[in-house]
């Protein structure tokens, strides 16, 4: 996905992809007298529901530092048990805050035994954000460095602007984003109320089979991540100069990626190199969409110069360059235009000129470069 090395499917696509994470996994469970380990063909940090043993630590810290994982897919997955509590919260705190590293991006996970998920007005059984309850821990993961939230699915691919305010029940608010996940209509309709049948079912017997998975696929597995790619939608996109993510369990496989999946993400690479798409991983498009849509400036003759973002949820901040990236603005005389941050002139090989979109030409600063790394171990 992220480097363009050959692959037992093929040449990679280079995509800035970037993956999303578990601090905890499916607990254990001890069969006649043997503990069975029920995360360990998953990824997580920690072993089952605690933090005694470690179990894809390593890697994933290394992930997270290289920009391969940037999402925090809840603490865990306490699906079909449940058993989520602040306890768990504080410990997956306590961990990342010691390793540095700082997750700006929430996406709630699973079935109703997630009382982890936020925010609660979707579901009662969600209540990570109600301080009434053992499962409160939002004034803990705000603190920590989630600004931004993904709380249910989507059938809208392509937005202005893919972030909205979205109020918790503990008083706090954090900016909300969509996935484009399942299509509309009547057969999607009646696809998606079986999946939910199928959810409940594996939620009170515990059991999981392929027709299961086949009634509740939606657009978020493989086999219809060509769907989500469709010339139509890209086009779309393209067209509108909109906003879309894509939400998929690309990993929730043993097998290659289809064929269709493949085709899919190479014609996306097309697009991009086309310069008629720009792909990116979720923290980066997110956080180009705030600043892109707060920003304040002033212009000077000649002179254009960032004062500040004005955030009116988590307030007023000056952008580091790599939260500039990808900024543009319009000027009839880019080539004598200059970019400053309160005063400090942004170097000139960080800017880039464009000539005309069918308005104007523009300057901008320059979006980040193309890292094909294998950060594999």
């Amino acid at each position: 996905m992220n480097t363009e090395k050959d692959t037992r499917i093929g040449s990679g696509v280079g995509l800035d992809i970037a993956d999303s994470f578990w601090m905890y996994n499916l607990a254990d469970k001890t069969i006649n007298g043997k503990t069975q380990y029920a995360g360990d063909d998953t990824m997580s940090y920690w072993k089952g529901h605690c933090s005694k043993a470690t179990q894809n630590a390593e890697e994933i810290r290394q992930y997270i530092n290289c920009g391969w994982i940037d999402t925090l897919h809840s603490y865990g997955d306490f699906s079909i048990e449940g058993g989520f509590t602040r306890t768990h919260a504080e410990e997956a705190v306590a961990e990342l805050n010691a390793m540095g590293c700082q997750i700006q991006v929430w996406t709630n996970h699973g079935d109703i035994k997630n009382s982890q998920n936020f925010y609660g007005t979707i579901d009662d059984n969600f209540t990570g954000d109600n301080p009434d309850t053992d499962a409160y821990h939002t004034d803990l993961t705000l603190n920590s460095g989630i600004e931004f939230v993904w709380n249910k699915t989507g059938s809208q691919l392509g937005y202005e602007s893919i972030i909205k305010p979205v109020s918790l029940w503990d008083g706090q608010q954090v900016w909300g984003f969509q996935r484009f996940t399942h299509n509309t209509g009547p057969k999607s309709f009646l696809r998606n109320q079986l999946g939910k049948v199928a959810n409940r079912v594996e939620t009170i017997t515990g059991i999981s089979s392929r027709i299961f998975t086949v009634l509740k696929s939606n657009l978020w597995h493989p086999e219809r991540l060509h769907e989500q790619l469709s010339e139509k939608n890209l086009q779309q996109l393209v067209d509108n100069g909109q906003y879309a993510i894509i939400g998929q369990h690309l990993g929730c496989r043993e097998k290659p990626l289809p064929v269709s999946a493949r085709k899919a993400l190479r014609k996306l690479r097309e697009r991009q190199d086309e310069e008629e798409i720009l792909v990116s991983r979720t923290s980066r498009l997110l956080e180009y969409n705030r600043v892109w849509k707060f920003l304040e400036y002033n212009v000077h003759g000649d002179v254009i110069d960032i004062s500040h973002v004005a955030d009116p949820i988590f307030d007023n901040f000056v952008p580091e360059l790599k939260q500039l990236r990808g900024i543009t603005f319009y000027t009839e005389s880019p080539s004598t235009t200059s970019i400053t941050l309160r005063g400090d002139p942004i170097p000139e090989d960080e800017l880039q000129e464009n000539p005309p979109d069918g308005e104007m030409s523009s300057i901008g600063v320059r979006w980040f470069e193309p890292d094909r790394t294998d950060y594999t171990p």
